[in-house]
């Protein structure tokens, strides 16, 4: 007589505890995932600050401009010269270049050389000569050849064509000795004449000396 199995409770038998196994730990590793997806979710993100572009800075070269030689244009009035004028002006200051001239002396001169008396006017007047240097320059030359006294001196250059003014700042400004000018210009009387004392100082009294002036000229030729 056969015995009948006894069919085993379903929670016993082996292979549903191994599904229940696999089943749970499916579920745990699944809820555990969810987790870490909750817990990244939940988490304050920074705000994204977005920084403004800087626009590209462009480098300027920095020129130097050489200013151009600007091109000095003639004046009407240097337009309008005529031939004459132009060289009377280059006349003029050639002569003033190497002597000196009062304006109506060198007026004089280039009238002698042939211009009109419009152009030489014209050309000492633009000639660019200060008359006062002129007559500094004219006595250094009087005394450079010959003695004078101030008063001679001043009347020679006047005889020249220089102004009472321009003469007078001449001949006042050549740093001369009066009285050795004095005593050279007694000595020039006696190279080519006999003179008594009272003779030589007369004369050097004549020539616009001073009366002290004119006894050192004659003490100092030996009178």
């Amino acid at each position: 007589m056969r015995k009948e199995r006894t069919k085993k409770p379903f929670y016993k038998r082996w292979w549903v505890w191994i599904f229940a196994i696999v089943i749970i730990g499916a579920a745990l590793s699944g809820g555990e995932e969810d987790g870490k997806e909750a817990a990244a979710d939940g988490k304050d993100e920074a705000p994204v600050v977005s920084l403004p572009e800087k626009e590209p800075v462009e480098e300027t070269e920095r020129v130097i401009e050489e200013e151009e030689p600007v091109a000095v244009e003639p004046t009407i009035e240097e337009e309008t010269r005529t031939l004459g004028e132009k060289n009377a002006v280059a006349s003029a200051k050639q002569y003033i270049s190497f002597t000196a001239f009062s304006y109506s002396g060198l007026v004089k001169q280039l009238e002698f050389e042939g211009y009109s008396s419009e152009e030489a006017v014209f050309g000492v007047e633009q000639c660019g000569a200060d008359w006062k240097e002129q007559a500094i320059k004219k006595a250094k030359d009087y005394l450079s050849f010959s003695a004078f006294s101030l008063q001679g001196l001043v009347k020679q250059l006047e005889f020249e064509g220089f102004t009472s003014e321009e003469a007078i700042i001449g001949a006042g400004n050549t740093g001369a000795d009066w009285k050795e000018q004095a005593a050279k210009k007694a000595q020039e009387y006696l190279d080519f004449s006999s003179f008594s004392r009272s003779e030589l100082i007369a004369q050097l009294k004549f020539e616009g000396f001073t009366d002290e002036e004119s006894e050192y000229g004659v003490q100092a030729v030996g009178y």
